[in-house]
């Protein structure tokens, strides 16, 4: 089978083929039949990226790569092929069965139309007893044939009803694996509700931190808010001081009176 796919999902053509009942050989992830690897000795996915083309990022012009196919992609091709050749001639054996099943024998060897389709006249031979012998000897070979084509048959028949469990065991491994996705992706959902939950709860905590933070500055304003106040009150009282002491000495003293003269004297 050739692919090309437009997008660039993760196991899309794996994904894809498998849902609709036809997983890659070799791809056991998803659904493969693990017979495989006893058969033909596959232990990957026969799938090969044979070209690829895109852009370059950085020159912004259009490159195309090619590889050739892996040595066990065309071992595997190799034995495909020569099954189908098997298979066919296997239904062309079958249709010979179901033509030989639609004559019918006399009781001296001689095969005779079904009675369906109109009656020959019968040939005479020369000699009798050289017309029955060869009669006889092609009726042997002719029986041998429909044994050889009956266990053809039977062989055929018990491959088809391997096949038939090969698909109920595929059908039932695909409904586990749909089973098991849809617990990943419950899985997934949680983990991703954890990871929000833990990411709301750091976020708060880094929050309130902030809060903290932010808190401690203002402490620390106030503290050095308060200081400058203290500072100017400070200040404030020696200027009063200062001033009282300058007008202090700026006052002349009073005028003397007589009796003060008088003590002077």
């Amino acid at each position: 089978m050739r692919m090309h796919p437009k997008t660039g999902r993760t196991h899309q053509i794996r994904v894809h083929l498998a849902a609709i009942g036809h997983p890659i050989v070799g791809d056991f992830t998803y659904g493969s039949q693990a017979a495989w690897k006893e058969r033909l000795d596959i232990d990957r996915p026969m799938l090969h990226a044979e070209q690829i083309t895109f852009l370059h990022p950085v020159t912004e012009k259009k490159v195309s790569f090619k590889a050739p196919w892996p040595a066990d992609f065309l071992r595997v091709r190799k034995k495909f092929r020569e099954g189908f050749k098997v298979v066919a001639a296997a239904m062309m054996l079958l249709g010979s069965v179901f033509a030989v099943g639609r004559c019918t024998t006399d009781s001296d060897g001689s095969s005779t139309p079904a009675a369906s389709a109109p009656a020959k006249k019968p040939v005479h031979h020369a000699s009798g007893s050289s017309g029955s012998s060869v009669s006889a000897a092609s009726f042997k070979a002719l029986k041998k044939q429909v044994l050889l084509d009956e266990q053809t048959l039977q062989a055929m028949q018990q491959s088809v009803a391997a096949l038939q469990q090969q698909t109920t065991a595929l059908q039932n491994s695909i409904e586990t694996m749909n089973a098991e996705q849809r617990f990943r992706d419950l899985d997934h959902a949680i983990t991703e509700l954890n990871a929000k939950s833990v990411s709301a709860g750091t976020s708060v905590d880094e929050v309130r931190t902030q809060l903290l933070d932010i808190a401690r500055h203002l402490k620390d304003q106030q503290s050095a808010a308060d200081q400058l106040h203290d500072q100017v009150d400070r200040l404030e009282h020696e200027v009063i001081q200062q001033r009282s002491r300058s007008e202090e000495t700026t006052t002349p003293p009073p005028p003397a009176t007589p009796d003060t003269k008088d003590a002077t004297r």
